[in-house]
């Protein structure tokens, strides 16, 4: 397994999900309350997030060989996902998603990451 992922699960609080194989755990930005031209929309009409944090991830792909190779992604980066391929998971008052990586659909890059997005360590 990856060293730096060893290092990373061992720093993370007790109650965090460990995600299995090519998977990744990610917490959601949450709802959008205003559209970009700045209309705010109700409730109802609010959609399901599909971006957000990698808080955890799984150890990768598993090789013939028996070792993994790693996921493309790492924890800490802001990524856009597929709403439908996500397993929605809520812990100690947390929600987070689950999703296989070929249900992540891009790293985004630059911008500020509200730490509040981050696992509480």
């Amino acid at each position: 397994m990856n060293e730096d992922l060893d290092q990373s699960i061992d720093s993370l609080p007790w109650w965090i999900p460990q995600p299995l194989g090519a998977r990744a755990l990610i917490r959601p930005d949450g709802l959008k309350d205003k559209t970009a031209g700045g209309i705010y929309l109700p409730d109802q009409a609010k959609e399901e997030p599909t971006e957000g944090v990698i808080a955890n991830l799984g150890p990768g792909h598993k090789l013939k060989d028996g070792t993994y190779a790693p996921l493309e992604v790492k924890i800490g980066q802001r990524v856009i996902y597929n709403k439908w391929g996500a397993t929605e998971i809520k812990e100690q008052g947390e929600t987070f998603v689950i999703v296989r990586e070929e249900d992540i659909l891009g790293i985004i890059h630059g911008g500020e990451i509200d730490d509040d997005l981050l696992p509480a360590f």
